[in-house]
């Protein structure tokens, strides 16, 4: 492995992280439709009160960076999201893990760093688990391949609508707060806060947010942003029934009305990540739905990664 220097990465750099990524991604899984600039936007910028804190990684002497250190900065979790990739062939992934945990040690050594590591990235598992961090959680990244451009039927006293008035953020961000509270991982943001994350970001699709309401009284929400737009697939960022309207079907409306939305934007399958050991039944009610596990992801804690 050749010498390195290390260099903040930015919005300017976005592009060669990108490909970084892709390589490394697509080295250990073939089957990888790829990552999309989008994606990583935030790792090198800001997003409401999410901060990058992101690196490139330069072989000494050379002007093409061979890998890139994702870190994002959760101050309302009080964590990092991570996001390491590099060249393959360079040797450089066990280095790259011990300069994330210097970086989130030089930005705050107090939150958690809890990598997200794709199940097939072998080496990067290996560098996080030879420093003692231990598997924590396991989502899946599924997909929905075949679309249907017809909207569901919905039932007598229900009506959707795009969300499109401070009146829809705020209902849209109480029906967030009841169907998630008790999920792994989940905090709270400020209203304002919650419209940032979304207003922050080129991915935002101010069309893509859909409320259900049943008898006057909004029960729901389906959003769907353009994270892989570039890859012609929609993604849904999240599906949320108060939980007084759980288990009645509306769940299943909301996803499909997402779908349909999809297909009539021409995308050609639709994503989401979902925590397998979800207690509400999610991940069999995305199977329920026609969709797919294509990829796996486990996240990883050490409670004394900044000091041991």
């Amino acid at each position: 492995m050749k010498p390195y220097r290390l260099e903040n990465a930015s919005l300017e750099t976005l592009e060669i992280a990108t490909e970084i990524a892709n390589s490394w991604e697509k080295n250990i899984d073939p089957k990888f439709d790829g990552t999309s600039p989008e994606e990583l936007e935030m790792f090198v910028s800001r997003r409401a009160d999410l901060v990058g804190h992101s690196l490139l990684m330069y072989p000494e002497g050379e002007n093409a960076p061979q890998g890139f250190i994702g870190l994002l900065a959760d101050p309302a979790r009080g964590k990092y999201w991570t996001e390491i990739a590099v060249m393959p062939g360079s040797g450089y992934m066990e280095s790259a893990v011990g300069e994330i945990i210097k970086q989130a040690r030089s930005v705050n050594p107090q939150w958690n760093l809890q990598p997200n590591v794709n199940d097939l990235d072998v080496e990067q598992v290996k560098a996080w688990e030879s420093r003692g961090f231990e598997k924590i959680q396991t989502s899946y990244a599924m997909k929905k391949l075949e679309l249907s451009a017809v909207y569901p039927e919905l039932p007598h006293g229900a009506s959707m609508r795009t969300l499109s008035s401070e009146e829809d953020w705020k209902s849209m961000h109480s029906l967030q707060q009841d169907a998630f509270e008790h999920h792994f991982g989940f905090v709270p943001r400020t209203l304002q806060d919650f419209k940032d994350f979304r207003l922050d970001s080129e991915t935002f699709d101010p069309h893509g947010i859909h409320i259900l309401s049943l008898d006057g009284e909004d029960v729901g929400y389906v959003e769907v942003n353009n994270e892989i737009a570039s890859l012609n697939q929609g993604y849904v960022q999240g599906i949320g029934v108060k939980h007084s309207h759980q288990k009645t079907g509306l769940g299943k409306i909301l996803l499909q009305w997402g779908f349909s939305y999809c297909a009539l934007r021409g995308f050609d399958e639709v994503e989401l990540y979902v925590d397998i050991e979800n207690k509400s039944g999610a991940l069999r009610f995305y199977e329920s739905a026609g969709m797919i596990a294509e990829r796996t992801y486990n996240i990883y804690e050490k409670a004394d990664w900044a000091t041991k």
